[in-house]
């Protein structure tokens, strides 16, 4: 009895231990997750939705730019489950994204079902267009800067195309200094305008007429009838 005690007793102690050294194991393994290779697509575009080409993704891994659609594909290395960042930096006519695309990286996308980020790039500039409309103003010139941009037709109609910053007043003028247009009034009228955040058409009208010099005439010259002596 005692004998068959002393035969179990090892043969119960190394299952033990195997079993403590297999939970040891997977430990191991469940506390360090494996470094995987994650695709995703980026699509930068203005916010009028026009694709945004030369767009910079920048991240640990390097440096890839958009294409002419607008898309640039990106492969990242990590853990599942991490978010890394990736700075967006796009062309000098438009402001870049203040804060970075934070990207969480997830198993189970195939190339074809990828997940795409969208960045938005908002332009520094405006594009406005101002239609002129002058009564009675044909052919005039439409200053801007000191520069003419345009004249007036037959009929006094214009059209002005401008790349302005948003919310920034500016201002264009009829040159009314030509020779031969020193009777027109009012002269050299200005108008100041504006475009918000997205691009506008806008409309300049102003009167216009021919101021006609009032001919005085000379006091005419009355002889004196002759006195009688």
């Amino acid at each position: 009895m005692n004998a068959r005690i002393q035969r179990t007793t090892p043969f119960f102690l190394l299952i033990a231990a195997s079993s403590l050294g297999v939970l040891a194991g997977c430990s191991r393994i469940l506390g360090e997750q494996p470094v995987l290779a994650f695709e995703f697509a980026v699509h930068v575009q203005s916010d009028d939705g026009r694709p945004i080409v030369g767009a910079e993704i920048v991240s640990s891994a390097g440096t890839v730019r958009t294409d002419a659609e607008g898309h640039a594909s990106l492969v990242t290395r990590g853990h599942e489950g991490d978010r890394q960042p990736h700075v967006v930096r796009c062309p000098k006519e438009y402001q870049s994204p203040s804060t970075p695309l934070l990207v969480s990286l997830r198993r189970g996308f195939e190339k074809a079902n990828r997940p795409v980020y969208d960045v938005t790039c908002v332009p520094t500039k405006r594009t406005v267009v101002v239609s002129v409309r002058l009564e009675d103003g044909a052919d005039l010139p439409i200053v801007y800067l000191g520069k003419t941009l345009a004249r007036t037709d037959a009929s006094g109609a214009a059209h002005v195309l401008l790349h302005v910053e948003p919310d920034e007043p500016f201002r264009l003028t009829i040159d009314t200094s030509e020779p031969g247009r020193e009777n027109v009034r009012p002269e050299n009228p200005s108008a100041e305008l504006a475009v918000g955040q997205a691009d506008d058409l806008l409309v300049f009208e102003q009167k216009m007429s021919l101021f006609v010099p009032r001919v005085v005439a000379k006091p005419r010259y009355v002889r004196p009838a002759p006195k009688r002596l």
